[in-house]
């Protein structure tokens, strides 16, 4: 454990402080303080006492060495740091870093030696330090305009400034108006306002200390500027020096250069030399080179020493004729005949400051420079200083930084105190402010606006904390003490019933002789102590929100409670068990997504739902959808303690994505939380479980896109087939038979004419999607109002799947909520003013319906006509009003004596509850007229405002057709491709399927011998190919395009299409035309330069002139490219060999190749004939009998099959053969070729040896075939 101070000093070298600290009970000070505390080493106090020529260290001395209620360590002092001392806070010690980096206090560099005991911390110094009081602080009175307030109460000022007056003068006419709660608005009323005073202190700098921060100006203490100039000082001084006529340097501390002597009066003159000029400087010259004389302006044209002087020496001859002598130049020293440069950085850092750099420049010049970290002319350097003034301090009702302070605690106690705010060891003694710090409720941090009822300790001495500390409610008894959302001061808390306290419990008051009650048994004793963030009030005793023994004890930590528990535990067990349903416990159970924040609609809440909605909820068939309504409740990531205080930007991302605000309920109930404006309230706060906090709601939430579905089974009729009455047609499959007929027209085939007859009425049940009661739309959004107040209770909502959401106001109601009150109707109900023609009426919701009528008219209806305007009303300005007995008073909005009205400085009513606007409006003021206007992405009237669903005032959202559109917030939405599509929603392309090779399967559809290949999957662009001009980019119109892929064997893509290319690793930025005249391009990457970013399909604006010139993307329609390997002739879609295999894969040709195979099987001659069809050098021309040409078992002879084939190098196509032409065939004999016509057809046909020719020029790489209808017989 560290030593005490006093045992550290007696026990070391510091005797002579230890002493002294006896002397000036240096205990005393530091009891139950943290302090730091400079100590001088022994050596240093006898060197100060020396100087000073004293036995003992001054009281002051020693106190300004002491720094109470800091616990400074070396490493975290900041260069510049001010620190008060023991002596007050006038008397500042300044932290800074050398220009060796050393830490110093006061320009005295500390030792480095560091030590902690009990509450403190020692610096060693290796001196004394000087006494700077930097700060003159003194007393003054300011004089501010007060508040206004009731006429008839006590004057208000503002903070803790007091009035020049206990009360008003009598008969004090109003002065001013102020702002009271009146209802749920506040409005404009009269009141009267005197001038208020404060006793504060002028910090002000001393002289010859400057800045906010009250730096030492440059020179000594007392001496500033060297007493050679005058400081810029004071608090909004700079600290520069401006120094009397002849002086110069940051501290006014040398002459200017050209000047010497102590008063720098004197002025040099020399010609040809160097002046030895400054406060210590004589005025004489020494002379350059060549030169002599006292003013160096007498040229040495004969060198009478004889060539014995240094080259930067002159011969100058002494007075009378003395003997010459040799003398260094300027810059120069030694004895004339021996000179050195004179180097003055050499010396005492050449007179720079130590804090600077020296820089010869040349012989006997340098200049000075201040290092880094400091200013000045280089002689004198300091450091520089932070720029920029300190923040006035605001008083708070708790300090920002959570320190109690000694003025908080006379709040509490009515007592100003120096001292800090009393230990926690005294909660009995109900030191409030200390159970609000052990209760660990941070209610009273933040800008508020904040009510507070503290209850004064002398008249609750007996009451005991220890049972609510013990049952765990601590935090809920201080929260009901603290109210938000509202500065009520006593004037409104006159005219307020209800309010809710932090802790989420209600508050009520009453009037009852002259005080306000709260709760009906404490009472308001002392009031109106006003702070930037709130009020103050005192009450006679404490408030509890409840009976203690009517609440369960909490559980000694109740964070130790997992959330199931805290669910059965607090009652929300409904909740609960939709969370569980919906299998979300594991996930809320996963440590990324905790600490949590849920909101737990009641069981109640719950249980009130309709029928249908609970169906809806507990279906099987949604839960995906009741899943994403739960998750709308719950907060990931955050332990949102902060509910009961909403700020303007109280917004929170909830687990589903949508946004949960929370905001102040500014109707009847002041205190009070709603949740996304008027959806559900908050009921119950702070339920802490181990997973997080929770807070419960009177409604279940409905983010927007999920919506409130009461989906329910509907019977609908339905008919069968009309027939016979007596036996009509039963009802269609599944469809229920009610037992009746309706007649109906039959028609019957055999007559042709309608004939009446019967058909059964039936009945089919099916599930209806409906949105529940209050809610419309495709996505089932709650009506203007909200959950809580639908057209605000005062209108019937058209809702429904095909409602439109509007409000039908009762009679007397106006706005987009029916929240307004139409012209010439006032008050909460709205009903209609009964003021004559006469009169004006004081209408609006907060309106009373009061007439105030025109002069000369009277009665409550303003029907009277008085004759004449009575006397005292006479003079009354044209904005003024009469008031009959009393006179003239100015109308609202305007001010003076009735006689005189000029207009007032409006309030600004757009900075009380948004000028009654709504919560997502923009407020303008003109005069005392208020403007409501939503703001983008929200539609209304300004007093109620609900955000645009995209999704449901454009088509799908403006999504693709391919896609589902979300809502995801005011104006905006989400755009999802549905499955099987992908692109960014707004475009959708069919997702393409990854192409396979067709070659693979059956060869492509090419002949087996042929080289297949597939032109799509090798391309990989799906067939989609860029086509340019050749003259060019951009050089095609439409029908330019569409030619050209014709051309290359194409067609202009489709969207599709390219959508499929672009999937497969298409990216062109080149647009080109698309078929159906439409011109676009594919992307692949984002790009600023190519579609704004888009990726996908960029498509041009419809419709496209086709007359423009682009590029083309066509879609290439063979698909697959065919080729016969050498040794084969076709197209790839056949490929054909020799005669022999020709005739193999023919099967009509069968017959005659299974007679050539037999004869070649039997027979030389055979197998001669087939070896010579089956080489390749072959070039013959072989006509086939077709199979049906054949008889039953008829065969051919070795000499018939050679017979139907031509000699060598005889190859004749069809169309070469002629009538009459004659073909020697390989057996020698002639076939002749005849012409003719078909008896069937008439048309013209080809003939051989009188067998016709059926099909012809099938190729073979050793010849032709013709196919004929017969076989031909060879002759004997």
């Amino acid at each position: 454990e560290p030593p005490t101070l006093m045992a550290f000093l007696n026990s070391s070298t510091f005797t002579l402080f230890a002493k002294h600290a006896l002397m000036y009970n240096l205990s005393a000070d530091l009891s139950g303080l943290d302090f730091t505390l400079l100590l001088p080493t022994d050596e240093a106090i006898r060197q100060h006492l020396s100087t000073t020529n004293s036995s003992l260290l001054d009281a002051d001395v020693f106190k300004y060495h002491v720094i109470l209620n800091e616990l400074l360590f070396p490493d975290h002092l900041s260069d510049g740091a001010l620190k008060s001392t023991l002596l007050g806070a006038d008397y500042q010690v300044q932290f800074h870093l050398n220009h060796n980096n050393q830490t110093a206090v006061n320009e005295v560099p500390l030792d480095g030696g560091v030590t902690e005991t009990q509450r403190g911390v020692i610096l060693v110094l290796p001196q004394v330090l000087m006494i700077h009081r930097n700060r003159c602080s003194q007393e003054v009175n300011l004089q501010v305009q007060g508040r206004c307030a009731a006429c008839e109460g006590p004057p208000r000022c503002l903070f803790n400034y007091k009035p020049i007056k206990k009360q008003f003068p009598d008969n004090m006419k109003s002065n001013c108006k102020y702002r009271k709660r009146v209802g749920s608005r506040r409005v404009s009323v009269p009141g009267c306002v005197i001038k208020c005073l404060r006793l504060t202190k002028d910090h002000s700098c001393c002289p010859g200390y400057y800045g906010h921060e009250c730096f030492k100006c440059p020179g000594g203490i007392g001496s500033w500027c060297s007493n050679h100039g005058e400081c810029q000082d004071g608090n909004l001084g700079n600290g520069e020096c401006r120094c009397f006529e002849g002086f110069h340097g940051t501290a006014c501390e040398d002459c200017e250069p050209g000047r010497y002597g102590a008063t720098c009066s004197s002025k040099c003159a020399c010609d040809h030399g160097k002046c030895e000029d400054g406060l210590a400087g004589s005025g004489r010259c020494v002379c350059y080179k060549g030169w002599r004389g006292s003013s160096c302006s007498i040229e040495i044209k004969d060198d009478a020493c004889g060539g014995g002087c240094d080259e930067n020496g002159n011969c100058v001859t002494g007075p009378k004729g003395t003997a010459a002598a040799c003398v260094c130049v300027a810059g120069y020293e030694g004895n004339g005949t021996y000179c050195t440069e004179l180097d003055l950085c050499s010396r005492s850092n050449g007179g720079c400051s130590e804090f600077a750099v020296c820089l010869k420049v040349s012989a006997g010049e340098r200049t000075c420079t201040c290092g880094e970290g400091y200013t000045g002319d280089g002689v004198v350097c300091l450091e520089r200083r932070p720029t920029g003034g300190v923040p006035p301090t605001r008083e708070f009702l708790l300090p920002s930084n959570g320190v109690v302070t000694c003025w908080v605690l006379s709040l509490v106690k009515g007592v100003s105190s120096e001292r800090p705010l009393c230990g926690l060891q005294r909660i009995s003694s109900l030191c409030f402010l200390c159970v609000s710090q052990k209760s660990n409720s941070r209610v009273l941090y933040g800008d508020g606006p904040f009510t507070a009822f503290i209850p004064l300790e002398e008249t609750n001495r007996n009451f005991s904390f220890e049972e609510w500390d013990q049952s765990g409610r601590l935090s809920e008894l201080v929260r009901y003490h603290i109210l938000s959302c509202e500065t009520l001061t006593l004037s409104d808390l006159k005219t307020t019933k209800v309010a809710v306290a932090t802790s989420g419990h209600t508050l009520h008051f009453s009037l009852r002789e002259g005080s306000v009650w709260v709760n009906n048994g404490t009472r308001i004793v002392r009031s109106d102590y006003v702070t930037s963030n709130g009020v103050i009030h005192h009450l006679d005793a404490l408030l509890t929100p409840y009976r203690l023994q009517d609440k369960p004890r909490l559980p000694a930590d109740s964070v130790t409670m997992n959330y199931t528990s805290a669910a059965a535990f607090y009652g929300y067990s409904r909740f609960y068990q939709l969370v569980q349903d919906v299998g979300l416990i594991p996930v809320l159970q996963m440590s990324i997504h905790q600490p949590l924040t849920m909101f737990w609609p009641t069981d109640e809440a719950l249980d009130s739902l309709p029928a249908a909605r609970k169906h809806w909820l507990s279906s099987p068939d949604h839960q995906e959808q009741v899943a994403s309504l739960v998750k709308a409740h719950i907060i990931r990531n955050s332990r949102v303690l902060g509910i009961g205080q909403p700020d303007k930007i109280s917004k929170l991302r909830s687990m589903h994505g949508s946004t949960i605000k929370y905001s102040c309920d500014r109707t009847l109930v002041q205190g009070a939380v709603l949740i996304n404006d008027n959806a559900a309230k908050v009921v119950e706060r702070y339920m802490n479980f181990k997973e997080g906090v929770a807070y419960g709601i009177d409604q279940l939430l409905e983010p927007p896109g999920l919506g409130a579905f009461c989906d329910s089974p509907e019977n609908r009729t339905t008919s069968g087939r009309c027939g016979r009455c007596p036996f009509p047609p039963a009802c269609p499959f599944r469809h229920l038979d009610t037992g009746k007929t309706e007649l109906c027209y039959n028609r019957f085939s055999s007559f042709g004419r309608r004939m009446m007859g019967c058909k059964k009425t039936c009945q089919f049940s099916s599930w209806v999607q409906k949105c529940c009661k209050n809610h419309y739309g495709r996505d089932c959004q709650v009506c203007p109002g909200g959950l809580e107040a639908p057209c605000g209770d005062h209108g019937v909502c058209d809702d429904g799947m095909k409602g439109s959401g509007r409000c039908l106001c009762h009679e007397g109601f106006v706005g987009k909520a029916c929240n307004l009150c139409s012209l010439r109707h006032y008050g909460p109900n709205c009903t209609a003013c009964e003021c004559g023609q006469m009169g004006r009426c004081d209408g609006g919701m907060e309106g009373s319906g009061k007439c105030v009528c025109a002069p000369g008219w009277g009665g409550e209806r303003c029907q009277i006509d008085i004759g004449s305007i009575p006397e005292e009303c006479r003079r009354c300005h044209a904005q003024a009003d009469c008031v009959p007995g009393s006179g003239c008073r100015c109308k609202p909005g305007f001010q003076g004596n009735g006689t005189f009205c000029d207009p007032e400085p409006p309030p600004d009513l757009c900075s009380e509850y948004n000028g009654g606007c709504h919560q997502n409006a923009d407020c303008n003021q003109t005069g005392l007229l208020v403007n409501c206007t939503c703001r983008r992405g929200y539609r209304g009237d300004g007093y109620s405002c609900e955000p645009i669903n995209r999704c449901i005032e454009e088509q799908n959202g403006g999504c693709s057709d391919f896609a589902s559109c979300k809502f995801t917030g005011p104006n905006e939405r989400r755009c999802e491709c549905l499955p099987g599509y992908l692109g960014n929603g707004v475009q959708c392309l069919e997702k393409v399927v990854p192409p396979v090779d067709r070659c693979l399967e059956d060869n492509g559809g090419c002949d087996p011998a042929a080289d297949c290949k597939d032109l799509h999957y090798h391309a990989n662009t799906a067939g989609v190919f860029h086509l340019r001009s050749p003259d060019g980019k951009y050089k095609m119109n439409f029908s330019q395009a569409d030619a050209a892929c014709r051309a290359e064997g194409a067609a202009l893509a489709t969207f599709k299409q390219l959508g499929d290319a672009q999937q497969l690793g298409m990216h062109l930025c080149v647009a080109g035309w698309m078929e159906a005249g439409k011109v676009g391009y594919p992307i692949r990457f984002p790009s600023v330069r190519c579609g704004d970013n888009h990726v996908g399909l960029v498509i041009y604006k419809e419709p496209v002139d086709q007359s423009s010139k682009y590029d083309a993307y066509c879609y290439r329609l063979k698909d697959v490219s065919c080729v016969c390997p050498a040794g084969y002739i076709g197209n790839g879609d056949f490929c054909n060999g020799v005669l022999t295999s020709v005739l193999a894969s023919y099967s009509n040709f069968s017959i005659f190749y299974k007679c050539l195979l037999d004869y070649s099987g039997w027979s030389s001659e055979g197998k001669q004939l087939v070896d010579f069809m089956s080489h390749r050098k072959s070039e013959v021309t072989l006509f086939v009998p077709h199979n049906a040409g054949f008889g039953p078992n008829q065969n051919l002879s070795g000499r018939d099959l050679e017979y139907h084939i031509s000699n060598n190098h005889s190859v004749r196509p069809f169309k070469e053969l002629r009538h009459q032409e004659v073909i020697v065939s390989r057996l020698g004999f002639n076939l002749t070729v005849t012409h003719g016509n078909n008896e069937v057809s008439d048309q013209s046909i080809k003939m051989v040896n009188r067998q016709m020719l059926l099909e012809w020029d099938i190729p073979a790489v050793n010849g032709i075939i013709h196919v004929i209808e017969a076989p031909l017989t060879a002759p004997p």
